[in-house]
């Protein structure tokens, strides 16, 4: 729809391309660069820590794209009929994944910022556990600003991750306790 929009796409696509690349070494640096703080953090922890995140990348970016994107154009779509239809251009388009994606790829790396938090500070499981409704109102919250629909469905789809990953983080901190690892 614009003189530029061609080259505009390109450029937001390649970008987008290059920063989903990165993002294992964005962590890497990361996790070098907060080393100190962590006493006991050895190499090997920081591989199993970025290939962790590099598992939940791919699975955040998956589960945007194969679920929330198709729910929510379903949902969008809904609202055309014969005398209205939505005209989608590829800039729009590209914008509505970019959100999508990058919402669902930093509530997928909650289990590796709570096992980075546990290096730093022993938390309390129990307390966590038990104050879980506030995590479910917030979950719905965060769902909310993060999907470009209004639709209870699209909500429920980014806030019940939240809720998962969020018990199986404390899962995996029970665990990793149990196990003395």
């Amino acid at each position: 729809t614009a003189p530029s929009g061609g080259l505009q796409f390109q450029l937001e696509l390649c970008l987008l391309f290059g920063a989903i690349i990165t993002i294992p070494f964005v962590i890497l640096q990361m996790l070098l660069y907060i080393r100190p703080l962590f006493k006991t953090l050895t190499i090997s922890q920081i591989a199993f820590y970025l290939s962790f995140s590099v598992v939940l990348v791919g699975l955040g970016i998956s589960f945007a794209y194969f679920v929330c994107i198709p729910s929510s154009l379903y949902f969008l779509n809904s609202f055309s009929n014969s005398e209205i239809k939505s005209l989608l251009t590829a800039q729009e388009y590209l914008n509505f994944l970019i959100l999508f994606i990058v919402g669902c790829t930093f509530v997928f790396q909650m289990p590796v910022i709570f096992l980075l938090i546990e290096k730093v500070k022993i938390l309390n499981l129990r307390k966590l556990f038990l104050n879980q409704k506030i995590l479910v109102v917030l979950s719905f919250v965060a769902a909310a600003i993060l999907t470009p629909t209004y639709d209870p469905v699209n909500q429920l789809l980014i806030a019940l991750p939240i809720i998962i990953l969020f018990n199986i983080s404390l899962a995996i901190l029970f665990a990793k306790r149990k196990l003395n690892v």
